[in-house]
């Protein structure tokens, strides 16, 4: 069954849970794993535009690299 909701949904203690009407999303945002490390590699002074190092793009994955020669 899917079930949609207006305000996103978020994981609270391992269960997902709708977030509330009032919630930051850009706070929310910030306390993601994914945020931190693309944070991490951020050259912006801009926190809604990142713009990241080339040395952050680098994988040893193959079908990483297939996406990205192809986008």
């Amino acid at each position: 069954m899917i079930e949609l909701n207006k305000n996103g949904v978020f994981i609270q203690n391992g269960v997902p849970a709708a977030a509330p009407e009032n919630f930051d999303r850009d706070a929310g945002r910030a306390l993601t794993i994914a945020y931190s490390v693309m944070n991490a590699h951020n050259i912006s002074d801009d926190p809604k535009l990142m713009r990241l190092r080339f040395d952050s793009l680098i994988s040893h994955d193959i079908t990483y690299v297939g996406i990205i020669q192809t986008a």
